[in-house]
């Protein structure tokens, strides 16, 4: 049904762009994945047809899936943080302080300690 309509858009002159503009906005059932290569294979078709040099966007293919059970990944730690020195070398009491200064409310086991300024 689109394709037909896409040939009649063709004959009529109109651009892959606006062809693509018309798919893309055509069928809200539609899953994404099939309107992107349903898409990039009218923009193609009708490159092929008015003898267009394709541009690197209508030359998509499609990506074959990927199985990640059949790939082994390195553990992954998150854990970005690094406690700069100034930071590192307060006080218990000190902490305490500014925790209590600033009303900062902390929970869990060994909370990171506060920060006293953008520098740190």
């Amino acid at each position: 049904k689109k394709q037909a309509g896409l040939d009649l858009q063709a004959a009529q002159g109109k651009s892959a762009a606006d062809m693509a503009a018309d798919m893309a906005f055509g069928d809200e059932d539609a899953d994404s994945d099939d309107e992107v290569y349903g898409t990039a294979k009218a923009i193609r078709d009708a490159e092929k047809a008015a003898n267009v040099v394709p541009s690197l966007k209508s030359a998509m293919e499609e990506l074959s899936g990927v199985d990640h059970s059949k790939i082994e990944y390195n553990t992954f730690v998150k854990c970005f943080y690094e406690e700069d020195p100034e930071i590192f070398a307060m006080t218990d009491s000190e902490v305490a302080q500014l925790r209590h200064k600033f009303d900062l409310r902390v929970q869990g086991e060994d909370p990171p300690r506060p920060v006293k300024s953008f520098e740190n």
